[in-house]
């Protein structure tokens, strides 16, 4: 059961048992506290209510009491998360609800004409009032229910499996909520023009909202132009915006594929015409959004224009998160990116996630950058291809928001070199998420090991890094000719080249070690060959930091380096080239190293340094199967 309806049922079993214990002990002064109690803890009881059919669970709308509970007391509910099927059921209630006041007053029933008709009532229905006082609504109809949960759902409608009348039903409810304030909606479809005019009607209609988040699909000859009609029709309170927007080609209906269509309605026998609904035109904003902070787009696929593009973005002049969509084809990015800086100076959070490969997308996320101003940026998010910014000196762009910048995620672009992460690692003190994506190429997000170690490391705040380091193949890896040390007969006697070397890792392990409150590290090693062109084994998981895992041993001669990471207390996963299974670490770690780690290390998660293992037992019987 999921934890807000095990509360929701845990206080009604309360309230009911101690007003059944003092109705029984008959003390007129308790009597008075249980009312009391009553009056107190209803509001909050029913401020949330969770609705998602579980099967084999307690459903609230699945027996008549809590249902009955619920209609009594609908003018408290703050806070609704429908899934599919109490969606649906959710709909067929309110509606008797109006029937039954309409036949009551002699009126006709008030729903809309582009509304679909109730489902048969194949089971009881009773009436519920709409919760006109909701604040925050989910509806979540993207994971289809199972087979058997259409089968065995005792209030299961067959509306259930026609996405078009479900449609209908998210946005009249909507429409009865005239007091929300953020709306989350997963799994939508829209599938022809009404659909987009219906959705935008009902958005339009919520002058208090405040977030908007929608993850749907459209079909593919309704046109490109989804997410800004969607945006133009938000209201002006509105201050948070994400859209995912999945394209499909097919207009036949996945749940008629899966479980074939109970209900045998076909839409054109209960849709009247655009005109007699009133849904001929898509409403438009006319003023800015003053209140958007945060608008999120990087999940919608149709590719948005420039210039359509820029007059959203003229309607944000306050925006601080943007989450770019695929921009295509332009003329001149820096022109672009000019034009998004003019129009949201505000910007400090960049977020693009590549879908068509497109280098120049990312490189837009650079420049918008380079053009903001100083110590402005607190975070930026590109996932990228490799791509070359002409001109662009990445660690100067570092430098000039290194007292901002707290998150940075990126991957392949060549601009950003050994030097520029350099100046990440010594000079931006906030810096809490540090993730550059290896592509395996010889300047490709890597720091050499000079740079690692010329200056000290001063991100301590950094809560997550992923690094990966470039170091000379020789002497201590696999110089040709010599016996690697760990091969080597105690007492393992090092040469001057070999000790130097040992130092410089050595000076990086001290660096690691400042960043006491890391919780996810993943540090990689990658060997060069003699030229540094090329290396000598991509799949870093393969390679080891020398001597780093190892705490040492004076019987054999061997060095190591494990004890200058005691300070990483909070670390939980540790990954890369960590893993106790290549060749060196099979020799150098043992389990004086997985006690030691178990002590200074409590929270790390065994298996990503000890394959299959999840406990220190575990790593115990694993580490007794070498030889």
């Amino acid at each position: 059961m999921e934890p807000a309806t095990q509360r929701f049922f845990a206080i009604t079993e309360l309230v009911a048992c101690l007003t059944n214990y003092l109705d029984r002990k008959g003390i007129s002064c308790l009597m008075r506290t249980s009312r009391h109690l009553q009056e107190l803890c209803t509001p909050v009881h029913y401020r949330s209510v969770p609705a998602t059919y579980r099967l084999g669970k307690n459903n609230i709308l699945g027996s008549a009491e809590p249902i009955l509970a619920l209609s009594k007391n609908v003018h408290h509910v703050r806070e609704l998360d429908l899934g599919l099927i109490d969606l649906v059921y959710y709909f067929n209630c309110i509606v008797v609800h109006q029937d039954c006041l309409a036949g009551t007053a002699g009126q006709l029933p008030s729903q809309p004409l582009w509304l679909a008709p109730p489902d048969p009532h194949l089971c009881s229905v009773p009436p519920i009032p709409p919760m006109a006082c909701l604040t925050r609504i989910v509806v979540d109809i993207e994971p289809t229910p199972t087979y058997d949960s259409l089968k065995t759902c005792p209030y299961s409608l067959p509306s259930c499996r026609d996405p078009k009348a479900i449609f209908t039903q998210v946005c009249w409810i909507l429409q009865l909520s005239p007091h929300l304030q953020r709306v989350v909606l997963k799994g939508l479809r829209f599938k022809d023009g009404r659909d987009i005019v219906l959705f935008t009607t009902s958005i339009f209609g919520l002058e208090e909202l405040q977030e908007l988040s929608l993850s749907a699909s459209y079909w593919t000859l309704i046109g490109r132009s989804l997410a800004p009609t969607v945006f133009f029709s938000c209201p002006p309170s509105l201050q948070a915006l994400d859209m995912e927007l999945d394209e499909y080609y097919d207009q036949e209906d996945e749940y008629e594929d899966d479980y074939g269509v109970l209900d045998p309605r076909e839409p054109e026998l209960w849709e009247r015409t655009d005109e007699e609904c009133s849904l001929t035109t898509t409403p438009r904003r006319q003023g800015p959004l003053r209140h958007l902070t945060s608008l999120n787009l990087k999940e919608v696929e149709e590719i948005i224009p420039d210039a359509e593009l820029i007059s959203i973005l003229q309607h944000c002049p306050n925006l601080l998160d943007f989450g770019m969509p695929d921009i295509g084809e332009t003329q001149d990015t820096d022109q672009l990116a000019a034009a998004i800086v003019e129009s949201c100076p505000a910007l400090n959070d960049l977020t693009y996630r590549n879908h068509y490969q497109d280098p120049m997308d990312g490189a837009m996320m650079l420049r918008i950058m380079n053009l903001l101003s100083p110590q402005q940026v607190r975070r930026l998010r590109c996932h990228e291809t490799s791509f070359t910014i002409p001109g662009l000196d990445a660690a100067s762009l570092f430098r000039r928001h290194s007292v901002t910048l707290q998150t940075l995620i990126f991957r392949g672009c060549h601009n950003v070199n050994s030097k520029a992460i350099q100046a990440l690692l010594v000079e931006c003190r906030g810096l809490q998420v540090l993730s550059t994506w290896w592509t395996g190429e010889r300047h490709g997000l890597c720091i050499d090991l000079d740079d690692a170690i010329e200056f000290p490391w001063r991100c301590t705040s950094m809560r997550t890094l992923n690094l990966t380091i470039c170091v000379p193949d020789e002497p201590l890896n696999r110089h040709l000719g010599v016996e690697p040390y760990y091969k080597r007969s105690p007492l393992t006697a090092l040469s001057a080249a070999e000790k130097s070397q040992f130092e410089q890792l050595e000076v990086l392990y001290r660096q690691v070690g400042t960043l006491t409150q890391v919780e996810v590290l993943c540090l990689g090693a990658v060997f060069y060959n003699s030229e540094g062109l090329h290396p000598l084994s991509k799949k870093v998981r393969r390679n080891s930091f020398p001597g780093m895992l190892s705490l040492g041993d004076k019987r054999t001669g061997r060095p190591g380096y494990l004890h200058h990471l005691a300070g990483l207390v909070k670390l939980r996963k540790f990954n890369g080239s960590v893993w106790a299974g290549n060749d060196e670490t099979k020799v150098t770690v043992g389990l004086k190293e997985a006690e030691w780690m178990r002590k200074h290390w409590p929270a790390l998660e065994f298996n990503l340094i000890f394959p299959l293992c999840c406990s220190f037992n575990d790593v115990i019987r694993w580490l007794g199967n070498w030889p």
